[in-house]
């Protein structure tokens, strides 16, 4: 039980850093490049 919830834990920090890679990108307005084309796709 515990090593499972240690990976949860481990998950929620890698999405929570995700979330805030997106959000800056979003607030710095940075264009999109071609070449990262296939991240953008991810969003909505």
């Amino acid at each position: 039980m515990e090593q499972f919830m240690e990976e949860m834990r481990e998950l929620r920090r890698k999405i929570r850093e995700l979330q805030l890679r997106y959000s800056l990108r979003i607030l710095i307005g940075d264009p999109p490049h071609h070449d990262h084309h296939d991240e953008f796709c991810l969003m909505p």
